[in-house]
């Protein structure tokens, strides 16, 4: 190993991670080359740029990108910067692009789809020693699933269906909620800042051990004094926690959905006229059959994450994570609306995301507090080591070979780490992931 080099093998071990991690800024920038540049990140969806000349603004990592489509409806992902002398030639987070990106610098002009169009006294370059083709927005490998898009900035690996393995069912069990069979995000975005490392919220969203501790205001309020804890989350209760493999995983609430009728926190019954849940069933059973309707709506609205910068949240709610520093992270959330459904269950759907994960929700706000808190907390020094170890010798494999564990148990933190484990400790750059 080269002298100074960081042994990933010996910071991560199968129940233990080293404080390190968190707050190393050499760790850190070797996460956007290893992870942010060698795998598929998520970057937006489908519908938030469904017109001609729409954009919107985001980063793979540190790197800024435009997701974009052109005057052709094509799709594109390109780098926000100026091929001139570097500059971001976009500023704002979403718009319409209807002459292009210009660079405020030099006035370098780009189409949407990336092609230079346009630049102040050409006549400055000599016959031949310059083509404009040859210098458009550098574009970004970008693929599509059910409306889902990823980026790549280096593809010689996986694809991206390779890459999101059985998320793609719980991406589906998503999609079939909707009447019309399609996933809308175009409904706004909740913004938070917090002053902690990006992989606390990686770790948070599959753990099922703290929500009755950490959240129990929130279950208080939405459901009564009476909430039964250990029936979900408990030795005895119904959830399940399951490492996908690849950094990904699942917090599985389907049998406490079929159990009660769907998800036991998603706001769909008592907040939504009769008339229009009556309407909205009708309207899945047109497309999926009764039997399939029914059982679709059983189960829910699926919780769970793509590493390394993707989670999925009951009711209907998509989280991008955004890395900055070591200690910075910005996440946004996306309220998922039903394509076909009725305008009251969508409402419930944007009310739902507020009312969890708003300045004053119930939800985010008590998780942001406690990530900073984790920051602050590893400046202690003395012993570094964060254990990993509930449920390590009681976790089983399911029928499809994944690792499953009580909903209290650490089995998907342990999976993140592993594959996480993986990618770092191959600094040659390997096959990109």
């Amino acid at each position: 190993m080269a002298a100074g080099a960081i042994d990933y093998g010996e910071l991560v071990r199968e129940d233990q991670v080293h404080a390190r991690l968190y707050y190393d800024d050499a760790i850190f920038r070797d996460e956007m080359e290893r992870i942010f540049s060698r795998v598929w990140a998520y970057v937006g969806h489908e519908s938030e740029v469904a017109e001609p000349g729409e954009f919107v603004a985001r980063w793979m990592g540190l790197q800024p990108v435009l997701l974009v489509r052109d005057r052709n409806r094509r799709l594109h992902l390109l780098l926000n910067r100026c091929r001139h002398r570097s500059n971001t030639v976009c500023q704002l987070e979403r718009g319409k692009a209807a002459g292009g990106f210009r660079c405020a610098y030099h006035g370098w002009t780009y189409a949407a789809s990336g092609e230079l169009i346009g630049m102040p006294y050409p006549v400055g370059y000599a016959p031949g020693d310059f083509r404009k083709e040859d210098y458009g927005l550098i574009e970004v490998a970008l693929e599509s699933y059910r409306g889902f898009l990823f980026g790549h900035l280096n593809p010689n690996g996986k694809t991206l269906r390779d890459h999101l393995g059985a998320t793609t069912r719980l991406i589906d069990q998503a999609i079939d909620l909707a009447p019309n069979g399609e996933l809308i995000l175009r409904a706004g975005v909740l913004k938070h800042m917090y002053r902690a490392n990006w992989k606390m919220t990686m770790e948070n969203v599959l753990d099922a051990y703290h929500p009755p501790i950490l959240h129990q205001s929130a279950f208080h309020l939405d459901s009564g004094k009476s909430f039964n804890w250990d029936s979900i989350y408990g030795p005895d209760g119904n959830a399940r926690i399951r490492d996908l493999g690849d950094g990904h995983g699942q917090i599985d609430f389907s049998a406490q959905n079929r159990k009660s009728g769907g998800f036991f926190f998603q706001g769909l019954r008592g907040e939504v006229a009769g008339d229009a849940q009556r309407a909205y069933i009708e309207g899945l059973e047109r497309r999926l059959g009764k039997e399939r309707a029914a059982e679709t709506i059983g189960n829910s609205d699926p919780h769970f994450s793509i590493f390394p910068n993707f989670n999925f949240l009951p009711p209907g709610q998509v989280r991008l994570i955004r890395p900055v520093s070591v200690d910075e992270t910005h996440i946004y959330y996306f309220p998922a609306l039903l394509a076909g459904a009725p305008e009251e269950i969508n409402r419930e759907r944007i009310r739902r995301n507020g009312y969890m994960h708003g300045p004053a929700g119930l939800v985010a706000p008590d998780d942001i507090d406690v990530y900073e808190r984790n920051q602050d907390a590893l400046r202690a020094r003395k012993d570094e080591w964060l254990l990993l170890r509930r449920g390590l010798r009681t976790e089983r494999r399911d029928e499809d070979g994944f690792r499953v564990g009580m909903a209290y148990e650490e089995t998907t933190q342990r999976g993140i780490w592993r594959h996480y484990r993986k990618l770092m400790s191959d600094a040659t750059g390997g096959a990109a992931q």
